[in-house]
């Protein structure tokens, strides 16, 4: 019998580290990573500074939680932890005892952990370069001399307990851009946003803040409000555990209040942000898409469907390292395929109605739509709008003339099939997209009356009485009474 030969290995730190530092971490995914375990830690407060300038920019991720001892931080700076197999503590945002290392070293070249626990402070450093001269895992232990000089370790002087991450040495982002400042500047701002998203069910009880200004309060489904269709919450059972999942079916652009925009990140994200938001633990881990259930239209852009998933599940659900994507497991599609199906329907229905509106009897279009006896339509402008009329009256023969040859060509050479190519790329075509508010369309309306008449009563009702049969403005009808004695208020 041959027997086997064993021989064991020692990988090359400084080649193994190059695979980890391109596991495929974004800047802000690599914070967030972070930011994971200060909220692990108990953290009430996690403060983020920068510093662009100078000859040592800095990335330091600071938090107010239990911090570590010794022995824990030592634990910490090890290249894979237990907490693959510790899943008991719900705030646990980790998954493979990986993303303290690896998240540091895919954006810098030297990271130090500084952490206080009842006053005892100790600090650690991984310094690329130090293991490229060395070729050995040498992990540098701080003094407290040392420790004083680190960018922002005063954090800690008057805290009972918590951990600072400090990045240094960002060689990607020098070899990435010619403007090393305002490419930096540019990464620490949009990681401030995403933060806002990824941890914004933890604003009641965290404050989260990038030099000092405190991220923006977000809500993707706008619970709360009226113009929010919610459907009836789910549980799916799973492997012995609970899938709870959510729809929501959320406001049309035109009916989101300013408050609303500001919450769901800008009203442009109502429609970019669709889908399935998927949950672990209550950190974001997958949003803005259907994860190959459906796909993203035009009529499917107010619905969304929130999934918390436990941490038990990680890996029937394939989260990844970086907690940036996840797989819905086959059982688990074909049970949310109804409550997707429903609000997609909701979806379409108002967004439907929108376009029912636009062809509605009784009010006046910019735009006529007329059905020809070959089955094809054409759509010519209406030359009785009263602000054409009224334009064309005040001008002489040859410049009435040239005005109309020109809104003739308007019509005839409408980019249609160019229209339709986009739609069938799937890109959204925002001519006619209702952006502004009621009171923006009130206070243009005022505008317009007051410009022609001046605040005469009799003029302005009679020019606001036309403008209401007109779109954009019918939609107002309902407070003409109150439209028009804003219209003459402060005038006569």
């Amino acid at each position: 019998m041959i027997r086997q030969s064993r021989q064991k290995k020692q990988p090359k730190p400084e080649i193994l580290l190059i695979g980890l530092r391109s596991i495929g971490y974004e800047f802000e995914t690599a914070v967030a990573d972070i930011v994971d375990n200060s909220l692990a830690a108990g953290a009430k407060n996690v403060d983020i500074f920068w510093n662009s300038a100078g000859e040592n920019p800095y990335f330091a991720i600071c938090d107010d939680g239990i911090g570590m001892s010794d022995s824990e931080l030592d634990a910490a700076m090890d290249f894979g932890t237990e907490k693959i197999r510790d899943f008991t503590n719900p705030m646990d945002l980790g998954r493979f005892g990986l993303g303290l290392n690896t998240a540091s070293l895919s954006q810098c070249r030297c990271f130090t952990v500084i952490t206080k626990r009842f006053g005892m402070m100790s600090g650690s450093t991984w310094d690329i370069d130090e293991i490229t001269r060395t070729h050995d895992w040498t992990l540098i232990n701080l003094t407290q001399d040392e420790i004083d000089q680190i960018p922002q370790a005063e954090y800690l002087k008057d805290k009972d307990s918590g951990t600072i991450v400090i990045w240094t040495n960002f060689d990607k982002i020098r070899e990435s851009t010619n403007n090393f400042a305002n490419t930096f500047d540019t990464l620490a701002i949009s990681s401030r946003e995403y933060c806002a998203l990824v941890f914004h069910r933890f604003y009641k009880h965290v404050a989260i803040r990038f030099n000092g200004q405190r991220v923006a309060k977000r809500d993707p489904f706008l619970e709360g409000f009226d113009n929010v269709k919610t459907l009836r919450p789910e549980r799916i059972p799973f492997k012995g555990q609970q899938i709870e999942v959510q729809a929501y079916r959320m406001p049309a652009i035109a009916d989101l209040t300013k408050e609303q925009k500001d919450l769901v990140g800008g009203a442009d994200s109502l429609k970019s942000e669709q889908g399935i938001y998927i949950y672990r633990n209550k950190r974001l881990i997958v949003w803005g898409k259907w994860l190959r259930i459906e796909h993203k239209t035009v009529y499917s852009h107010l619905a969304r469907v929130r999934i918390d998933i436990p941490a038990t599940l990680d890996k029937e659900w394939s989260l990844d390292v970086k907690k940036s994507s996840a797989i819905i497991p086959d059982a688990i599609k074909r049970k949310l395929y109804a409550q997707i199906n429903e609000v997609l329907e909701l979806s379409t229905r108002r967004v439907r109605y929108d376009g029912e509106q636009e062809v509605s009897k009784g009010v006046s279009r910019v735009w006529i739509r007329k059905m020809l006896e070959d089955q094809t339509v054409t759509y010519t402008l209406n030359d009785e709008h009263p602000i054409l009329r009224e334009l064309l009256e005040q001008l002489d023969p040859t410049q009435r003339k040239m005005l109309t040859t020109y809104l003739r060509d308007i019509q005839n050479y409408v980019p249609t099939a160019k229209m339709r190519d986009d739609v069938s790329d799937k890109l959204e075509v925002i001519n006619g997209r209702q952006t502004i508010t009621k009171d923006e369309k009130r206070e243009d309306l005022i505008s317009r009356v007051r410009a022609v008449a001046h605040g005469n009563r009799a003029a302005s009702a009679a020019c606001l009485d036309l403008q209401l049969k007109w779109e954009p403005f019918s939609d107002l009808a309902e407070d003409r009474d109150a439209i028009l004695e804003e219209c003459i208020d402060g005038i006569q």
